[in-house]
């Protein structure tokens, strides 16, 4: 009985914190993660996408990086209400470690080479990214993250889809992640 009681609090607590009404769906350690992890990667997509347009001297690469900024700008200006609803904390810009890494690598590079290395990472990270959402709209039993993940979906399908057509005028062959 104790158990019951403290699931009880603990469930109301939770509630009271993302201002959902006791008894109703809160979201799980899952969907925090999924929403900090896809503010990260659009902030990740849109400044590599900007590095692109500097560097690249290919024009279907600077488009697929036109397509992504955009793209990657209006997802994360759904995502932010929802977020914020949360209390899920992400910093204009912040990205992960490997993110990080990945752009200090392309700031380091131009023309082909950048080109070669901006393919490859777009076309994995819109992989995972397809991949991960795909998951989350699967799994998620908060409506408005399955919502949101659920929404993106076929964007995310199409970046894919552009980046690898882009791979192949390249000649740029990628593993997936």
């Amino acid at each position: 009985m104790k158990f019951l009681v403290v699931q009880v609090v603990a469930v109301a607590g939770m509630a009271m914190m993302t201002g959902t009404p006791a008894g109703a769906q809160v979201p799980s350690q899952g969907d925090l993660h999924y929403v900090r992890e896809a503010m990260e990667t659009n902030d990740a997509e849109i400044a590599a996408a900007r590095l692109a347009l500097e560097r690249s001297d290919s024009d279907d690469v600077k488009l697929l990086a036109r397509f992504l900024i955009h793209d990657r700008e209006v997802m994360n200006a759904q995502m932010r209400p929802l977020a914020g609803d949360l209390n899920v904390r992400v910093g204009e810009g912040q990205t992960s470690p490997d993110q990080k890494q990945l752009a200090d690598e392309l700031a380091a590079l131009t023309g082909e080479a950048f080109d070669r290395q901006y393919i490859a990472a777009m076309v994995q990270g819109n992989q995972k990214a397809l991949k991960d959402t795909k998951k989350e709209a699967a799994q998620s039993q908060f409506p408005q993250v399955k919502n949101a993940a659920q929404t993106v979906v076929f964007v995310l399908q199409q970046h894919l889809e552009m980046a690898q057509n882009v791979a192949q005028a390249h000649h740029v062959t990628v593993e997936a992640p």
